[in-house]
């Protein structure tokens, strides 16, 4: 059970580095536009907005705000204004683009009060799981399989 709550915890503390993250460049943005650091302020910006962030900034957002990115490799390079003003499928158009979806990160972290899933960890017994089947004639000279399938005799 501690090993559990370690893992918790460390798992919480990166949760928190994420949606920390989240907050700066939200807050970035925001302040490029002159509005409170809201997500519900994004919705302002615009994709010169989002051409200001860094190419680590855009990955990381859309990130945490798309859902339809499954794997990192699937976020494309940042690209141009230029490029995402044409409607290229650059990171600068996909952040802007989900700019309006919600936090993914939101309500993810780990409950360390509750015990409930340190009751799915249950160590199973092997000698309860496991039937050895023997072959032979009476019960006095039975064989196991790894006997049959020795090639000594």
């Amino acid at each position: 059970k501690i090993a559990i709550r370690e893992k918790r915890l460390k798992d919480n503390a990166k949760h928190q580095e994420q949606l920390d993250a989240n907050a700066a460049i939200v807050k970035k943005l925001c302040d490029i536009i002159s509005l409170d650091a809201d997500e519900s302020n994004l919705k302002y910006c615009r994709l010169e907005h989002f051409d200001k962030l860094s190419a680590s900034e855009l990955k990381s957002f859309i990130r945490y705000h798309d859902d339809t990115i499954r794997y990192l490799k699937d976020i494309p390079a940042k690209g141009s204004l230029a490029e995402a003003q044409r409607g290229l499928r650059k990171a600068i158009l996909v952040a802007y683009q989900c700019r309006e979806k919600p936090c993914l990160l939101e309500g993810l972290s780990h409950n360390l009060e509750t015990e409930e899933d340190d009751e799915e960890e249950e160590i199973i017994q092997l000698d309860d799981a496991i039937t050895v089947h023997t072959v032979g004639g009476d019960d006095n000279d039975a064989l196991t399989a790894s006997e049959l399938l020795n090639n000594e005799e």
